[in-house]
């Protein structure tokens, strides 16, 4: 799965556990440099699998859904829970 990270394209590699004990993205830049960094720094590529999460509306909270494209005018996600829902999310809002 690829995603872009700071106008460079990497390659998601896996995760790395913090201190605190939540997970951060290893992401490796075609540079060859890999850093972990938080969700809001990345630009998924459509299709990849995310988790909903920190929403006002708890329902949607915990879901899973499929990123269709990234919204740069609005600088959100737009994710697909199912066939016939869609959620405009902050990149805040979704987790890998």
């Amino acid at each position: 799965m690829w995603c872009i990270c700071w106008l460079s394209r990497g390659w998601l590699l896996n995760h790395s556990q913090t201190a605190n004990g939540s997970t951060l993205p290893q992401v490796q830049l075609a540079d060859g440099r890999a850093l972990a960094l938080g969700c809001d720094k990345l630009v998924f590529s459509p299709n990849t699998r995310v988790n909903v999460q920190h929403l006002s509306k708890a329902e949607y909270n915990g879901k899973w859904g499929k990123v269709v494209e990234y919204d740069r005018t609005a600088g959100r996600y737009v994710v697909a829970l199912s066939a016939h829902q869609n959620l405009k999310l902050k990149p805040t809002n979704v987790r890998l």
